[in-house]
């Protein structure tokens, strides 16, 4: 549980002059005191002592295929990432890029300085950062409302200085096409755009409680190693919840850190009586780990379990219906519920496909009626809302 994190990594990508270059903690993800706090005086302190030191620094070149020539925006941070994830705990998360392209040597004289100068200004400035986070610590513990996915502000760029080489397509030796290549021998220092600042685009009202099933292993053993605070229900009991369904959602169809991840969640909130069991878990939301315990329990959130594949079992429709069995509970289904016979009749009109198959009108029926299972898509996380 610092109060400042260091990541240290080598970077590839852009070609250009300096050695070091470094991203810190989205200040607007940080928020609060702590988050102006870092871009208005630890960011801009630190990036003076590595010039004053001989390593000056740009913010991290977030290029992919292109040259940095007419801008750049912020690395977008992830909880997933080292400084996204600390974030989450009100820790200020910087990660070090030294420059491939640079001599080894050179390389980690300025991982070396950087981490230097993060513990120089950290000293410096401590009792001010220790007061702020322990004042942010205490204010987030009163939101009512969590920004939870963000997206860039391509409006409302800063301007920075930038030190670059010329670059241009050279024919391929190799493939016969053409090639990007940097000219060393033609620097050039200009002004260019950076895109920093992000515009939170989904918030939550935050709750006052989750209920996890104990079934959820992997769920709770990732708790507790977040020093995620929990209690165990000590008798079955029935609650009143927000629950989610899954209405929709897409997933990548190559893996990605070995998982599947799924993204464009669309949920259907509802209100609904759950029988909690003996040993399922409760977790308070009031805690320093608040925004852990959101983020990841949220299934839009940008990093949630849900996107990460820890609960893709409710995603499986287990229980069906044999078609012959089926048919005269669909029959009886129609006359006791005329709008069902109505909707069904005008799917029939509009959907030729569907008019000419008769499992699918009965699927139709059923998902319709109260057979229908009622766990599938039923996300297994319970919301238990802020008391007035």
């Amino acid at each position: 549980d610092p109060e400042i994190f260091v990541d240290t990594h080598t970077s590839n990508g852009a070609d250009y002059q300096y050695t070091m270059t470094c991203l810190d903690t989205q200040p607007q993800k940080l928020g609060g005191s702590l988050g102006r706090y870092l871009i208005e005086k630890f960011t801009p302190s630190l990036f003076e002592t590595m010039k004053r030191k001989g390593y000056e620094m740009c913010p991290f070149v977030n290029v992919y295929g292109k040259t940095p020539d007419n801008g750049y925006a912020q690395f977008f941070d992830y909880p997933r990432f080292s400084t996204g994830y600390t974030a989450l705990f009100q820790t200020i998360g910087f990660m070090s890029e030294a420059h491939m392209l640079k001599p080894f040597k050179d390389r980690v004289q300025a991982t070396y300085q950087f981490l230097i100068s993060i513990i120089e200004n950290g000293a410096t400035n401590k009792d001010e950062i220790i007061s702020i986070r322990k004042k942010d610590r205490l204010d987030i513990l009163e939101k009512e409302f969590y920004e939870l996915t963000w997206s860039q502000d391509l409006s409302n760029p800063d301007t920075i200085i930038f030190k670059g080489y010329e670059a241009s397509q050279i024919n391929s030796n190799v493939t016969g096409g053409t090639r990007l290549k940097y000219h060393h021998n033609k620097p050039y220092e200009i002004k260019i755009p950076y895109f920093n600042k992000l515009i939170p685009n989904n918030s939550i009202s935050v709750p006052e409680a989750y209920i996890i099933p104990q079934a959820w292993e992997k769920v709770i053993q990732h708790f507790e190693t977040n020093n995620i605070a929990y209690t165990r229900i000590q008798a079955d009991t029935l609650i009143e919840v927000e629950a989610y369904y899954i209405e929709d959602f897409k997933t990548y169809q190559s893996p990605y850190e070995g998982h599947y991840p799924h993204y464009n969640t669309v949920l259907k909130p509802v209100q609904m009586q759950i029988k909690v069991k003996r040993g399922d878990i409760h977790v308070p939301v009031k805690q320093q780990g608040l925004r852990y315990i959101i983020e990841t329990l949220e299934p839009q959130g940008e990093d949630s379990f849900f996107k990460w594949n820890f609960f893709d079992p409710v995603l499986q429709q287990k229980e069906h219906f044999s078609t012959y069995v089926f048919e005269e509970t669909a029959e009886q289904l129609l006359i006791e519920k005329p709008w069902l016979k109505d909707s069904l009749e005008q799917k029939v009109r509009k959907d030729k496909d569907f008019g000419n198959n008769s499992r699918a009108q009965l699927d139709y029926i059923y998902r319709n009626s109260e057979y229908f299972e009622k766990s599938y898509r039923l996300y297994p996380v319970f919301r238990i809302l802020q008391k007035n």
